[in-house]
Order: C-alpha cells, then structure tokens, then sequence
C-alpha cells in the first residue's frame, strides 16, 4: 500500500505541483539537488509540500496558479495532508521497509489508515 501512495503522490500531486511556474525550482533532494518527481522520496515530497506552503505565503501568484489548478487545496489542507504523508513515512516506509517484515500491529494500522488517506487526499487533489 506504501507503494501505492508513492506512486499516486508521484503522478498526481509532485507532477502537478512541479508544472506550476516558480514550484519547480523548490523541487529538491536532501543534499539541495534538482530533482524530478520519479526520483523523489517521500521525504523529499513532504519537504517539498512544505516548501510550497512558505512559496504561496510569500507569493500570492503562487497560491492563484494553485488555486487554478487544484480548487480544493489551500495551504492548511497541504500542510494537513504532509503531515500525513510524514506518518505513512516516519511509521510504515521507512529505512526498514525494505529489510524487514512488517510487525502485525503495525501491518494492520497502516491498513486502516491507508483507505482513509486515498478518501480524503484524492478528491481533493483532482485538476480543477
């Protein structure tokens, strides 16, 4: 499921986002190299979201451009909908994803939260 969320966040959201003039050059790794959505982490998106709230509170082209193009997002709801993304990432795709077996408990929590982040999250980021 962690999987699908990276690549729904890559398609539909990161892309979109780097399409807005002035967005794209906030779109960058750990180490502060230009990247493309398809390589990015889902740290690099989060610290990308961010970085797109700080861009429209100084910019109010920005947040027009966004506006236009996602009519249900506002910077309360990106900064919502990272700290989501900062819980599927701190607690469930981790550096330890890939090298261990999920515990049950763990297994089963991000199984009930991840219906719930697609229901809310993928409404809303449709194109206007």
């Amino acid at each position: 499921m962690s999987k699908a969320v990276e690549i729904w966040l890559e398609e539909k959201v990161a892309r979109a986002l780097v399409g807005i003039e002035w967005l794209a050059e906030l779109f960058k790794d750990r180490r502060g190299h230009q990247i493309y959505p398809e390589e990015a982490t889902l740290g690099d998106i989060t610290k990308f979201l961010k970085e797109v709230v700080d861009k429209i509170y100084q910019d109010p082209k920005v947040w027009y451009a966004l506006n236009r193009r996602f009519s249900e997002i506002t910077p309360d709801k990106i900064a919502g909908f990272k700290n989501d993304l900062r819980e599927i990432k701190d607690k469930f795709r981790n550096g330890w994803a890939p090298k261990k077996i999920m515990k049950r408990n763990t297994y089963e929590k991000f199984r009930e939260l991840s219906p719930n982040f697609f229901k809310t999250w993928i409404p809303r980021w449709k194109h206007s």
